[in-house]
């Protein structure tokens, strides 16, 4: 009974209205008496006028009048202080319906502004359209952060995408296991004639360490190095290519396959004709799909290096230079013992499955001892490869945390929004659930309300993503700027977070009692 009576008194009817609903089920034992009292009333007094008045029946304060009322309205003159005043009086008759007096309570007071109908009605209005503007503004906020998400979410992809593309990149050489070693004899004060034989016995040396399997040497280093070039003449081409002199060995060290011909050995002197060992780029460049083996190319004069022809003697496999982003170059690899310009550096590859801190440790005791004189460097190789790409990682790491940050955002504005819609919801929920609904129906409902701010969001999203990728796109490797697959995964992930941010309030409708919904407001 609280469930009816309760709002009717907030809606307006005094107490003495809502007590009148109690008095027919009391007289309804006794259907005809109070109206035909009341009609004799009429009659008796002097002065007094009845008349009657049919109408249908009609639901007056939740009761039902199914049949025809029969009304009697009575009024009475009096005098009070000298002054009249009418008094009516309602009688009620009708077929099969309790019959009801009810002296209305008249006053000229107007009803107070708080609890007057118009003002309760007008405030109500006032307060929805409060609540409805405020809970667009939360959608739009809810659909912006989507978009921005989205957004940051394929940056974020793309970024960690190119990232991995770097680690992962075979660079056509072993990084692992490897040591560089830099050494100077500048204080050794050795005569130039001399320096190749030393460091011919120094690299000697060097492999005669048990930890050491391979050493070799290179006037110029992979990733990270310098470079040189020469410009060169094969054929009737012309061109620029790489150059660097290494001593036997070198390509077995850094385990550079050998496609065809021969690698260099101790026989190729400073005395014995120049040879040279070119990649597959060179080949594909300068001589198509000729036979590269045997070919001359001739190198252009510049100081310290006169013009030379080179025979080629071997074709190896291509390989990353100067860092891991670039394309390969035309590559010339010559023997050491042929360089025209040796000085008292030497930069070394040393391979060895030993781990590199004891390896360096165990060189330095070794050269030490028998050249006090000479300065040494090592660095661990992967480690500089590594090193080579602190822009990326940086990138990569930035773009994971914002991105990372941006879905977590992005779940819990949507889980904020779809418990505020269900919590305006409550009510409807309440019977729809004591009218026969069943858990899924509750929280497909919810859930069909998330999905348009996601799909909104995603679509505002991922056209401000397609504008915006054109600009990363020197920053990637490996990767397009506008990668589909990129963007389905970061769509897909971003609508998985939103679902579970709105399964959560929708659950937890689906779980409400009816009865407690309907008496929450």
């Amino acid at each position: 009974m609280a469930l009816i009576f309760e709002p009717r008194l907030r809606l307006g009817p005094r107490k003495v209205a809502v007590v009148a609903l109690f008095i027919p089920s009391v007289l309804a034992m006794f259907p005809n008496l109070p109206a035909a009292a009341g009609v004799q009333v009429a009659r008796l007094s002097p002065g007094c006028n009845a008349a009657t008045v049919s109408r249908a029946g009609r639901p007056r304060y939740g009761i039902a009048l199914p049949t025809v009322v029969n009304v009697a309205v009575v009024v009475k003159p009096l005098g009070i202080a000298g002054m009249p005043l009418g008094i009516p009086m309602l009688a009620v008759d009708a077929v099969h319906v309790p019959a009801i007096v009810i002296p209305p309570v008249t006053t000229n007071r107007p009803p107070e502004p708080s609890t007057a109908p118009g003002a309760v009605i007008k405030s109500g209005g006032r307060s929805s359209t409060a609540g409805r503007e405020r809970f667009s503004f939360q959608r739009f906020l809810v659909v912006v952060q989507i978009s921005v998400s989205l957004v940051l979410v394929v940056g974020a992809l793309l970024f960690v995408g190119s990232f991995r593309n770097l680690m992962t990149l075979d660079p056509g050489f072993r990084e692992q296991g490897m040591l560089l070693a830099f050494f100077d004899v500048s204080r050794m004060q050795l005569p130039e004639r001399e320096i190749k034989t030393f460091q011919q016995q120094l690299i000697d040396e060097i492999r005669s360490i048990p930890q050491v399997q391979e050493a070799a040497s290179t006037t110029n280093t992979v990733v990270g190095g310098g470079m040189w070039s020469h410009t060169i003449r094969i054929a009737d081409a012309e061109g620029s290519s790489r150059f660097t002199w290494v001593s036997p060995g070198y390509l077995r060290t850094l385990e550079i396959p050998l496609l065809s011909g021969r690698d260099f050995t101790n026989n190729d002197t400073e005395a014995s004709p120049r040879v040279a060992i070119v990649n597959q780029t060179f080949v594909r460049r300068f001589l198509g799909s000729a036979d590269p083996i045997g070919k001359i190319l001739r190198t252009s004069p510049e100081p310290n290096y006169p013009a030379t022809d080179y025979q080629i003697i071997g074709v190896s496999k291509d390989t990353k230079y100067f860092d891991l982003r670039s394309d390969t170059p035309p590559m010339t690899y010559a023997p050491a013992a042929q360089f025209p310009a040796p000085g008292p550096e030497l930069s070394l590859y040393i391979r060895s499955s030993a781990p590199l801190g004891i390896l360096s440790s165990a060189i330095q005791r070794r050269l030490s001892k028998s050249h006090p004189e000479m300065t040494m460097e090592f660095s661990v190789f992967q480690k500089r490869i590594e090193a080579g790409l602190v822009r990326e990682r940086l990138m990569a790491a930035l773009s994971g945390f914002f991105g990372a940050l941006a879905a977590l955002l992005a779940t819990i504005g949507i889980y904020g929004v779809i418990a505020y819609v269900v919590a305006r919801r409550r009510n409807e929920i309440g019977i729809r659930l004591a009218l026969g609904s069943t858990r899924p129906q509750v929280i497909g409902l919810v859930m069909k309300e998330a999905a348009v701010l996601v799909a909104v969001g995603l679509g505002i999203g991922l056209a401000g993503s397609l504008a915006l990728a054109r600009f990363a796109a020197s920053l990637l490797f490996g990767l397009q700027a506008r990668d589909p697959l990129t963007f389905f995964a970061a769509a897909l992930l971003l609508a998985a977070v939103a679902a579970l941010g709105s399964f959560l309030p929708a659950r937890r409708a689906s779980r409400v009692d009816p009865m407690t919904a309907l008496r929450y407001e």
